[in-house]
């Protein structure tokens, strides 16, 4: 059933912008010369970045309030700086659904979601800009 939602590439400001947001600056992301020497040989994009763009992608088709009652991620390979990814829709039934992010013919993300619908709207208080 794969199915296309999107292709992306990430670039240098969309690493800044999400270290900002994320508080992560690991010179694994942020530092193109400690990136070189690292087991990538290169900065790669911060994993929980990939996955939410990949919800993102698969959020755009699925409207409704829903509750995430599971979420599985793994991240077998690094996403490279300036390639496309591709995430796509693998699997899809009520209440659950399965995802996969590739780039250069090697798969970045798998994610399974498991969710219920939801009507209330979300009670958390909202969040305080970064300081």
């Amino acid at each position: 059933m794969d199915r296309l939602l999107s292709t992306r590439s990430y670039e240098w400001v969309d690493q800044e912008a999400f270290a900002r947001l994320s508080g992560d600056f690991n010179p694994l992301h942020m530092d193109r010369a400690a990136g070189r020497r690292e087991f990538f040989g290169a900065v790669v994009v911060h994993g929980v970045h990939g996955l939410l763009r990949a919800l993102d992608a698969w959020c755009v088709e699925h409207r409704g309030a829903l509750s995430l009652t599971r979420l599985r991620a793994s991240f077998p390979d690094p996403i490279h700086l300036d390639r496309p990814v591709q995430t796509w829709l693998t699997e899809q039934h009520e209440g659950c659904v399965r995802l996969r992010a590739e780039s250069a013919g090697r798969t970045t993300l798998q994610l399974e979601l498991a969710w219920q619908a939801s009507h209330a709207p979300c009670a958390a208080p909202p969040l305080a800009p970064p300081a």
